[in-house]
């Protein structure tokens, strides 16, 4: 009687989307509740409102690559439950510091902390694994967030509405304590998995050398905080958005919640499709429909064509945002460096949007048209440099 050795079960990598899921629902209530909240609540101008979220993201730039490094030194646990101290610490100011004080302490440590998670999650979900799979897990890790965001921001003024502003810190404690059983039981196993190294090939079969997908990654690197740039240049605006299509208080986050919806819809759209990858055309499209849908969601004083504008935004930061954490991520030996560099460009892009919202409004005394000037001279600038790197390219798939 003979007795076969098996090789032994991989550890499952799903409980990381649970936690993903939890943290992106917190942290969505958090941040982009925020100009909500600083509106209706305690009646700030948009360019203060503006401020706090460059300071966020300003902050958000060290946090995220202390976590990235945090990774690559501690592991993807420790670095976890690092990042959930400091979340945790913020949601406990939230319910108890003085009104005002209370949210900006909350979005501070938020800010601050909630790299440790993403990078986390994103380095263990694509640890040890090909092109292939690489794909199926950051699709995975998209739809997830993309899901809990979209829900979480819908519901925003809806809860604040209903139940007051202490809800915005009770259910991220909830997620928190969830994500912390999550972690405990599941990361370090996962951490177990030995790192491989794997042929990456294009779309068409093609391998790809390293200093091409470098090449990619560093595009996506610029058009990927391009996306949040508008993003939170949108975000601080959404009281006066919402003021100039008529919309009540109580609905307007619903409203205005097409774009995630689109976005999450998007990722679940293109998880099985590989065709765009290594394919340079596909990002440039991308990047030209997102600032042309931003120009109509910053613009439009009709809701149907608002609703439009927002699908169309959705749906272009989508593949911008899967595209970049792909080539951020994939053959990588670093991947917690690089997870965290992606996580920072996204920081300084939103810390740059904030920005340009806070002057925009300080310039503009309320009129949203100064706002998109000065960020599509920004937007304009960003794609000089991604014409540069595109010419790159060229001569090294000439060599």
């Amino acid at each position: 009687m003979s007795i076969l050795a098996t090789e032994p079960r991989r550890p499952t990598k799903w409980p990381l989307l649970l936690i993903e899921v939890c943290q992106s629902f917190a942290c969505t209530l958090l941040m982009f509740g925020q100009p909500f909240y600083s509106r209706h609540v305690l009646h700030w101008p948009i360019w203060r409102i503006a401020l706090v979220q460059m300071l966020v993201g300003l902050l958000s730039i060290a946090g995220s690559l202390a976590g990235g490094r945090g990774v690559q030194r501690l592991g993807a646990k420790r670095t976890m439950l690092i990042g959930y101290t400091g979340l945790s610490v913020g949601a406990l100011l939230g319910l108890t510091a003085p009104a005002g004080w209370n949210l900006f302490m909350a979005v501070i440590f938020t800010a601050l902390f909630q790299g440790c998670v993403f990078t986390s999650v994103q380095s263990s979900l694509t640890r040890g694994e090909d092109a292939q799979n690489t794909q199926k897990y950051v699709s995975a890790f998209n739809i997830s967030w993309s899901s809990a965001s979209s829900v979480a921001f819908f519901v925003i003024t809806p809860l604040i509405s209903s139940y007051g502003p202490p809800a915005l810190f009770i259910i991220p404690l909830l997620c928190l304590c969830i994500n912390c059983a999550a972690t405990l039981s599941s990361v370090g196993r996962i951490q177990s998995i030995p790192e491989a190294e794997h042929s990456i090939t294009s779309s068409l079969g093609e391998d790809v050398p390293e200093r091409c997908r470098r090449i990619f990654r560093h595009i996506g690197w610029i058009a990927n905080p391009c996306a949040y740039l508008m993003i939170n240049v949108i975000n601080p605006c959404n009281p006066v958005i919402a003021k100039q299509l008529g919309l009540q208080f109580a609905v307007a986050s619903s409203w205005l919640s097409a774009w995630f919806f689109m976005r999450m819809i998007t990722f679940w759209l293109f998880r099985c499709w590989n065709g765009w990858q290594f394919r340079i055309n596909v990002m440039l499209g991308c990047f030209t429909m997102m600032v042309i849908a931003f120009t109509g969601v910053m613009m439009s004083h009709t809701l149907w064509l608002q609703v439009l504008c927002q699908l169309l935004f959705g749906g272009s930061v989508a593949m911008t945002i899967q595209m970049s954490l792909f080539y951020s991520l994939v053959g990588s030996r670093t991947r917690g460096r690089h997870a965290g560099i992606h996580e920072g460009v996204v920081a300084a892009g939103s810390a740059l949007g904030a920005g340009l919202a806070a002057m925009g409004d300080w310039l503009g005394h309320g009129q949203l048209e100064v706002t998109w000037l000065l960020t599509f001279g920004i937007l304009c600038l960003s794609a000089m440099f991604i014409a540069a790197h595109v010419m790159q390219l060229r001569g090294q798939q000439d060599v």
